[in-house]
């Protein structure tokens, strides 16, 4: 609400309670200063949250006859992360035709599995009244394209934010600032997976090469890498493998899949195999890992505790772990999930809702068959990998179609592009 405004000045305040289902309640409050539309004061506060706290920030907004530059810094303080800047510049080109209208055109970025540049075209205006004639976005590939990488598969945008590529046949994980070169890389053979936590750690699936009964074999791994530690240099930053442990060098077959950080830096690690029979610990399943520190134990270290229950490990339906080739989690402080399946399902990807009742608590789909386009039954075919963006799009790339499907959190399709997409690419 605005309880203050003239021509000149301006105040806006805000409050809002959240009520998530798996945390305590909390209220952020924020205000904000505007000084003829130009010059712009922000702050904020979260009440009753474990991490982030006070916020702060500033603007600027300049209106020429050929642009429209917009300028923004924000300081967010996290109580053990430290301090993150944000700074963010925008031009907004117009051409103004003899009644003085305004054509804009604002840019923005998104970063996918095919390496494209996303161009939002909600706000050109006609004078008609049709503001979004553009539809809902466009994709231009990057120029100059991306080179040296040899079947990348998986990409990621860290929380910096950097770009993160598991480089696989060239066995190695890269890191890109956001013009696209390249910052530093590590050896590590075969990464498939990656995710970030929001203490700046990595987490790599891939493998590692060690000797039983006197032979070299090769097992699935994942490590972890504490960017933190080496400042953010990403080729000396200390290692740990975190899987296989002893105990699982009898289960060579097992692959790590897929891996999500959620935000109070527990991770998740899709793992499959060809051994389901055991109703304990079948090879299909989610693997929990959690901080010591949640558990009540001093420590900087993560611990396993154990496999998500109540998910069926060869299902052909809903919530299943039929062969998981990628869960990304949500920019919030939930612990839902995307899962893409690659085994035998009528529906290969899924949004599972963690959801708590008076009985127990467990993950539910959060669509009903049929009752969006997300949810129409053999929509993918082998959907390889997928992604959530902080508006809670969904982006979905299904390698046998070559088509990359994009839907919003109703699950409805918003736009795609491939073989088989709305779009041509």
């Amino acid at each position: 609400m605005r309880p203050y405004e003239t021509e000149e000045h301006r105040v806006t305040t805000s409050i809002q309670l959240n009520h998530p289902n798996d945390n305590s309640e909390n209220i952020v409050v924020g205000a904000e200063y505007a000084w003829h539309k130009m010059f712009f004061l922000r702050g904020g506060y979260k009440f009753n949250v474990d991490e982030q706290n006070y916020s702060f920030g500033l603007g600027f907004n300049v209106l020429t006859s050929l642009a429209e530059f917009t300028l923004d810094y924000a300081f967010t303080n996290f109580q053990r992360l430290g301090s993150l800047i944000d700074f963010q510049y925008c031009l907004d080109y117009n051409e103004f035709s003899k009644n003085h209208r305004s054509h804009f055109i604002r840019y923005s970025y998104l970063i996918l599995c095919k390496l494209c540049r996303e161009l939002d075209l909600t706000e050109i205006d006609t004078g008609n009244g049709n503001i979004n004639i553009g539809g809902d976005t466009v994709y231009v590939q990057l120029n100059p394209v991306w080179e040296g990488l040899d079947r990348p598969q998986d990409i990621m945008v860290g929380k910096e934010p950097l770009f993160y590529v598991a480089d696989t046949d060239n066995d190695r994980v890269v890191m890109l600032n956001l013009n696209g070169d390249i910052l530093g890389a590590r050896t590590i053979k075969r990464p498939v997976a990656l995710a970030q936590d929001y203490r700046l750690n990595l987490i790599v699936c891939a493998q590692f090469d060690t000797i039983v009964g006197g032979q070299s074999q090769i097992f699935s791994a994942v490590y972890k890498l504490d960017l933190f530690a080496s400042s953010h240099q990403l080729n000396s930053a200390p290692i740990k493998k975190l899987l296989p442990r002893p105990a699982d060098l009898n289960r060579p077959l097992v692959e790590y899949t897929g891996v999500c950080a959620f935000y109070n830096n527990v991770f998740y690690i899709a793992r499959m195999g060809p051994n389901n029979t055991s109703f304990v610990d079948p090879d299909n399943s989610i693997l929990i890992f959690s901080p010591k520190e949640l558990l009540g134990i001093p420590s900087d270290e993560d611990t396993l505790i154990g496999r998500v229950p109540n998910i069926d490990p060869l299902g052909q339906g809903l919530v299943s772990a039929y062969n998981i080739s990628a869960l990304p989690s949500f920019y919030d402080q939930t612990i839902d999930m995307i899962v893409t399946l690659t085994g035998e399902n009528s529906f290969k990807s899924q949004w599972l809702e963690y959801v708590i009742t008076p009985i127990d608590q467990r993950y539910l789909s959060n669509f009903s068959p049929n009752s969006v386009s997300f949810m129409i039954p053999n929509k993918f075919s082998r959907p390889e990998g997928s992604a959530v963006d902080q508006s809670r799009n969904i982006f979905i790339a299904d390698a046998d179609r070559d088509s990359i499907y994009k839907f919003n959190s109703f699950g409805d399709e918003l736009q795609s592009f491939g073989t088989f997409g709305n779009d041509s690419f």
